[in-house]
C-alpha cells in the first residue's frame, strides 16, 4: 500500500491482500478454505492451473475473474546469489553504497491475459530460457567484471530481468 500497489486475490467467498507476497502466496491465502479441504500446500503446477482458470473464468458481470497477476521472477534469486558471491569474494563495493547495504527493487512481471501468462510460463522452462544465462550471470560477479559496482549491478539486473528483455534475448514469442 505504501507504494500504491497491492495484489488482491479473490475467490467466491473471500478477498485477501498480501502486500509483500507473490501471487503464489496470495493464491494460497485466498483459497485457504478450499486448499485445507484438499491439502494445505499449493504446488507450482496448481498455481499455474489456478491462474489460468481465473483468467479464463468469467464473473457474474461477464469479465474475467482475474484481470492481472503480479509474478515474482527467478531473477531475484540470481541477484541474491550474485550479491552473496561478491561478498564472499570480498568485493564489498558491489553490495554496499556509501557504507550501507545496497537496496534493490524486487523484480516482478505484471501479466494481463492468459496468452501473456502462457508466454511467461515458457521462461525458465529449460536452459535456453533462463532469465540470466551463465555469461550474463558472470557480468554480475566482480571476479569476472572488474568494473562492477553496486549501482551497475542493480541497473544490469533490472534491465536484463525485464519481461521484454527476457522475451527478446531468449526468442520467446
Amino acid at each position: 500500500m505504501k507504494n500504491g500497489m497491492a495484489y488482491i486475490s479473490k475467490d467466491r467467498d473471500m478477498e485477501s491482500v498480501a502486500l509483500d507476497a507473490p501471487i503464489f502466496q496470495n493464491i494460497a491465502i485466498s483459497g485457504l478454505d478450499r486448499n485445507q479441504r484438499i491439502k494445505p500446500i499449493i504446488s507450482r503446477k496448481q498455481e499455474k492451473q489456478y491462474v489460468n482458470n481465473s483468467f479464463n473464468t468469467l464473473n457474474s458481470n461477464g469479465n474475467p475473474s482475474l484481470s492481472a497477476a503480479i509474478l515474482t521472477t527467478s531473477g531475484k534469486i540470481t541477484l541474491s546469489l550474485a550479491l552473496v558471491l561478491n561478498g564472499i569474494y570480498g568485493d564489498i563495493d558491489t553490495v554496499l553504497v556509501d557504507g550501507k547495504p545496497a537496496v534493490y527493487d524486487i523484480m516482478v512481471w505484471i501479466c494481463y491475459s492468459p496468452e501473456e501468462y502462457a508466454l511467461i510460463n515458457k521462461v525458465d522452462s529449460d536452459e535456453n530460457s533462463y532469465i540470466f544465462n551463465a555469461d550474463e550471470f558472470k557480468q554480475m560477479i566482480k571476479f569476472y567484471n572488474e568494473d562492477l559496482t553496486a549501482d551497475s549491478l542493480r541497473d544490469f539486473a533490472l534491465e536484463y530481468s525485464s519481461l521484454e528483455s527476457v522475451f527478446e534475448r531468449r526468442g520467446i514469442h
